[in-house]
């Protein structure tokens, strides 16, 4: 067991998944702890301690010496959606400014971090992947709690995974705080073949968006389009 800024909180009991290795879900809940004792501790110093424990070499963003700033506020953004709507493929472009075409089915939950500056202030994102799944979902409603925002995703080319958006919906307002941002966002929009389909299907995430004072995005994980849009209206 590895200690964390003097926090230990063990729950063996649960394993997720971070780029590809596994861990304990002990270890993102030190994490969690991290974020919640901000106020008191350098949210910077997150940073740090999540690239040396977890090699993830390109979670923060690219400026160069952005990592000397201390980001005003740490928001906590899970995303949520059916297996296979591009919820990795949207993140990794988020964060990389690339397209991967093929990522493993998440298990469990996937965790990175994302610093952005908006109208001159910084802000780090706790981007929580989860997975789509259906025995994953007990899990996945664990990470709801004290998020700042939840992107609901569906494929824009799979009308039964848009179907779904209103069963992720329930779950979320179940869960969250009623001042939680919510998105729901449309992906894969470079699969669009019949205008007369994206029309119709527009129409339809519009209107459970308007249902769910929720904004709407259309985007493509893999030509970029919209996706940092979308995040930025998180922040």
């Amino acid at each position: 067991m590895e200690k964390l800024g003097g926090f230990i909180s063990v729950h063996p009991c649960l394993i997720v998944q971070v780029n590809g290795k596994k861990y304990f879900l002990f270890y993102i809940r030190e994490l969690q702890e991290l974020n919640t004792h901000s106020s008191k501790r350098n949210p910077n110093a997150l940073h740090c301690n999540n690239e040396k424990r977890i090699s993830q070499k390109n979670s923060l963003a690219g400026k160069a010496g952005e990592s000397a700033k201390t980001p005003e506020r740490v928001f906590k953004i899970v995303f949520v959606g059916d297996s296979g709507v591009g919820k990795s493929s949207f993140i990794h472009r988020f964060c990389n400014d690339d397209f991967q075409p093929t990522f493993a089915a998440t298990i469990g939950v996937d965790f990175r971090i994302k610093s952005i500056e908006v109208g001159g202030h910084l802000f780090a994102l706790q981007l929580w992947d989860t997975a789509g799944q259906e025995r994953f979902r007990s899990i996945t409603k664990q990470y709801f709690r004290k998020a700042d925002g939840v992107l609901i995703m569906y494929d824009v080319t799979s009308e039964h995974s848009l179907v779904n958006v209103r069963n992720w919906m329930t779950s979320v307002n179940e869960t969250v705080d009623p001042n939680t941002v919510i998105v729901i966002v449309g992906n894969k929009t470079d699969l669009y073949t019949d205008d007369n389909e994206q029309s119709r299907q527009f129409k339809m995430a519009s209107r459970l968006a308007e249902e769910n004072n929720a904004l709407l995005y259309e985007t493509s994980a893999k030509d970029g389009s919209r996706v940092f849009e979308a995040m930025h209206a998180m922040a």
